[in-house]
């Protein structure tokens, strides 16, 4: 028992064990910080800023209306093909927000609440936008459903609005 207690007391005092020892400490501190943390805040504003670029595509594809634009027609397809594609994209960037915003540390969950943010009317919000986005009839005398439900996810997404234009 003492040969062990010895063994320990000269690798405890060991300048290169606590050089060894304490680099190790310090990689895996800082592996735990980057996967629970710092990751999951780079993927929900990675999605952020995919939801923010295809609420500038609406701006172009809201002027036209599924199966009326089939004769706009060029190079990547009809209109209707890119209204289904931006239909997708829209389902799809909802999937990855709900993951991302699940994926959050509860205290960084907690911070985005306070400061606002509310992920399931904006996921509310993004599939009602999936459906109506060019359908016949979005565009009332009050204006548009689409356009109330963008605004809707740029305001509980706390996204810019400078590269917004309003319609």
């Amino acid at each position: 028992m003492e040969f062990i207690s010895n063994i320990f007391y000269v690798i405890s005092n060991s300048e290169a064990f606590l050089i060894v020892f304490s680099g190790v400490l310090i990689y895996t501190i800082q592996q735990l910080i980057s996967q629970l943390w710092i990751d999951p805040v780079k993927e929900f504003k990675q999605c952020r800023a995919k939801i923010e670029t295809l609420m500038n595509r609406w701006d172009f594809l809201h002027f036209y209306t599924e199966g009326k634009t089939s004769a706009l027609n060029d190079a990547e397809g009809s209109m209707d093909e890119r209204i289904k594609v931006y239909r997708k994209e829209l389902n799809n960037v909802t999937t990855e927000l709900i993951y991302s915003y699940n994926s959050l540390p509860l205290f960084v969950k907690r911070l985005y609440c306070m400061w606002g943010f509310d992920v399931r009317k904006a996921k509310t919000s993004l599939l009602t936008l999936s459906v109506m986005v060019a359908k016949e009839g979005d565009w009332t005398l009050t204006g548009s459903k689409s356009s109330d439900e963008i605004n809707k996810i740029y305001a509980h997404l706390k996204l810019s609005k400078y590269l917004r234009s309003d319609f």
